[in-house]
């Protein structure tokens, strides 16, 4: 079983510049890629910057 949620936000400084965040949190019970089956938290931001020239 896997459960997880991503929260996204965008920030234009200008028309032609934008800065980008995510945060995601992934949970997982019972899974073959986890130590014993334990339950397992991933939680993963991201950070992104576009420049339209």
């Amino acid at each position: 079983k896997q459960e997880g949620w991503t929260l996204g936000v965008n920030y234009y400084v200008n028309p032609k510049l934008r800065f980008m965040a995510n945060l995601l949190n992934v949970k997982t019970e019972d899974s073959e890629i986890t130590l014993d089956g334990e339950h397992e938290s991933i939680g993963i931001a991201q950070f992104r910057m576009s420049v339209d020239f």
